[in-house]
C-alpha cells in the first residue's frame, strides 16, 4: 500500500474511533504487522495521534529504528509480544490476523498488553465475500489474479488461512473469536464502508455479508 492509501485508512479509522469512543486518549499505541513502517508513520503523523508514542512491529523486521520523533519500528511476533501487561492504550491491527500462525494466541497477547480501558481496532478479509480486493490497493490485473487464486482454494476446499489462502474470517466467526478475549466487541464494518464509499452503502447493507471484501471491529477489555 502507498502512503496515500495508509493515510486514507488511518483517517477512516480515526472517524470510527471518534464515533465509538469519543473520549479516547491514546498515549501509547501498538501497530501490529507494520510492514516497512509506512503504516506506523501514517499513524504517528495523524493529528489525533501526534502526541502519542507509536511502536510498529513486524515479524519480517530485522532492526529497530526510529522513523519520527514519536514512532519506532521493531521486530515483533504477534503471538509472543515482548511488552509488559497493561502497556498500550490502543492496538491497531489492519489485515494481519489472517497471516498469524495462531489467531487465539495473538488475541490473548493483545488483550494482555492492553490497558484496562484500552481499545483494539482490527480488520481482516471477509471470508464470506463473493469478490475480494474491491476498492483496495493494487492493479486490476493483480486483483483478477488474486480472485482467481481465491477461487482455486475454494474449489480445492482449502479456502482457509492455515493453507496459505488470503481467506480472513467471516463476520460471526471473527466476532466469536474476539469475544473470547474482549468484553465489548463492536462490528464497525458498516461504518467503515459508509466512510469509504458514502451513501451508496445503503443499497448493499442487506447483502453486505457477502459483498464487503473486508470486515472491521472495535474491541475493549
Amino acid at each position: 500500500m502507498t502512503t496515500r492509501s495508509f493515510n486514507r485508512e488511518i483517517s477512516i479509522f480515526s472517524e470510527i474511533l471518534k464515533k465509538n469512543h469519543s473520549n479516547c486518549d491514546a498515549t501509547d499505541i501498538l501497530n501490529i504487522g507494520c510492514g516497512n513502517g509506512t503504516e506506523t508513520a501514517s499513524l504517528s503523523n495523524f493529528c489525533l495521534f501526534r502526541d502519542s508514542n507509536v511502536i510498529g512491529i513486524d515479524i519480517d523486521q530485522k532492526n529497530t529504528y526510529q522513523i519520527s520523533r514519536n514512532a519506532v519500528i521493531k521486530y515483533g511476533d504477534a503471538t509472543h509480544l515482548d511488552y509488559s501487561d497493561l502497556e498500550f492504550d490502543l492496538v491497531y491491527s489492519y489485515h494481519v490476523l489472517e497471516h498469524v500462525s495462531d489467531a487465539n494466541k495473538a488475541l490473548a497477547e493483545i488483550e494482555r498488553v492492553m490497558k484496562k480501558k484500552g481499545i483494539l481496532y482490527i480488520g481482516t478479509p471477509n471470508k464470506q465475500r463473493v469478490i475480494g480486493y474491491v476498492g483496495g490497493p493494487g492493479r486490476l490485473k493483480d486483483k483478477i489474479k488474486w480472485n482467481l487464486l481465491d477461487l482455486k482454494f475454494r474449489i480445492q476446499g482449502k479456502f482457509q488461512n492455515k493453507y496459505g489462502a488470503h481467506a480472513g474470517f467471516g463476520q460471526e466467526e471473527l466476532r466469536s473469536l474476539l469475544k473470547k478475549y474482549f468484553n465489548n466487541v463492536t462490528n464497525v464494518t458498516d461504518d467503515y464502508y459508509q466512510l469509504k464509499v458514502g451513501n451508496k452503502i445503503k443499497v448493499i447493507k442487506g447483502i453486505s455479508k457477502h459483498l464487503y471484501p473486508s470486515i472491521y471491529f472495535v474491541c475493549m477489555k
